[in-house]
């Protein structure tokens, strides 16, 4: 039997769900263990080939299933937050500073992220659902409890089984913790945690270890990842694959997190004002995106599809989402989310502040499943399928060089 404690720092706030998610959060090992299996179902994917029996076996041998014993028992130390309409963080954008943020120089293009004139909170943008407009208070504000940036959080992780076994969780738990978050809008940034100490307290202590530089972090993601990036594509689920791609932002935000995720809002809203207008330079995605606000009934489903479902768009019923295949002839009428195939983590390393993008592209609706938007079904299309990268791309380009590729 092995036993660590791990002490945590939030780097960013952390939306951890509970009974009345709106007046508190609380820190549970519930919610660290969902957040671990579905790393240790990415790692193994990518490890096994994407067969998600192998997976499913491996899993419950870790974890347990109704079958067996979890190997693996988590313990955190109980920590809860009374919530509060506060001003949310951030400051609005208008059009000159998202041009800006986002580097453009064309006069064509800074002229498109006028579109629907007026200023956006970044951070706003990337938290919404946990931070909403209150209109009697007529500001943005935390609509959610949550846990506040830089509160201290202790882990006791105890694991017992085989070698690989620990080989895994080792993995799953790294990636938790320098790729993802916890909580809700933990894909866009929210819920980044960072560790500061690692304490053996019995037998094997070698799980894992502070990111204390950008440098280690680079190392041991090549390290760490090489036999689960060899997967070939496309996957039928979210693990990574030959096609996950890991990128670090050029700069250090030495203005604290709040100046990261401001980057990475302005970059998103940025990108997604100036697709898909029947006035963009680009011929192949002209109208392939805002034509639908004027013209819902035109058939198709917007691009932006490919950041993830349900996507609330424009006004009104305006929202897609996907359905499942039909079975006896008939057709389900909920729609279904899909998870953004891009992650977004704040790591902090000293006194600076990094954004983490981690692209793990897969199938992003079931076979035979159609997405739904305004009267209109369809398949997913190529241009859904690539828009995450086309984005990364953008950003890693010569002329912005936001972003650098590390895996």
């Amino acid at each position: 039997m092995h036993r660590i404690e791990l002490e945590l720092k939030t780097v960013t706030p952390a939306f951890i769900g509970t009974s009345d998610p709106e007046k508190r959060a609380e820190w549970t090992a519930k919610s660290v263990r969902g957040h671990l299996r579905w790393w240790l179902r990415a790692v193994l994917g990518g490890e096994l080939g994407g067969r998600a029996e192998d997976v499913r076996e491996r899993e419950e041998k870790i974890f347990g299933s109704n079958k067996q014993k979890s190997a693996v028992k988590i313990i955190a130390r109980p920590v809860g937050t009374d919530g509060s309409r506060d001003h949310a963080d951030g400051q609005p954008f208008n059009e000159t500073e998202l041009a800006d943020a986002w580097g453009a120089t064309n006069p064509a293009v800074r002229a498109r992220l006028r579109l629907n004139r007026g200023s956006s909170n970044p951070v706003g943008y990337l938290g919404y659902g946990p931070i909403i407009y209150d209109r009697e208070k007529k500001d943005t504000v935390y609509g959610r409890a949550r846990i506040r940036p830089g509160h201290p959080l202790h882990l006791l992780v105890q694991w017992s089984g085989a070698p690989d076994h620990l080989d895994s969780l080792q993995k799953a738990m790294w990636c938790w913790l320098n790729l993802g978050g916890i909580g809700g809008r933990s894909r866009r940034g929210f819920g980044s945690l960072a560790c500061s100490n690692v304490r053996v307290i019995h037998g094997d202590g070698a799980l894992l270890e502070p990111i204390q530089t950008l440098d280690q972090f680079e190392r041991e993601s090549r390290t760490r990842l090489a036999s689960a990036i060899v997967a070939k594509s496309p996957a039928e689920w979210s693990h990574f694959t030959s096609d996950t791609r890991i990128y670090v932002s050029t700069k250090t935000f030495e203005g604290g997190w709040q100046e990261a995720l401001l980057a990475a809002g302005a970059w998103l809203i940025a990108y997604r004002r100036r697709y898909g207008l029947s006035s963009d330079e680009r011929a192949k995605v002209r109208n392939r995106d805002y034509v639908w606000l004027n013209s819902p009934t035109a058939g198709g489903v917007p691009d932006r599809a490919g950041f993830g479902l349900p996507l609330p768009f424009g006004k009104g019923d305006l929202v897609a989402g996907w359905r499942e295949p039909k079975k006896d002839g008939r057709e389900s009428q909920e729609l279904k989310r899909r998870g953004s195939p891009l992650l977004i983590h704040v790591a902090r390393f000293g006194t600076g502040h990094h954004l983490v993008f981690t692209h793990m592209p897969a199938r992003f609706i079931p076979k035979g499943a159609q997405i739904h938007f305004h009267g209109y079904q369809d398949e997913a299309t190529p241009e859904q399928d690539g828009i995450v990268r086309d984005f990364l791309d953008d950003l890693e380009s010569a002329a912005k060089k936001r972003i650098r590729r590390i895996l």
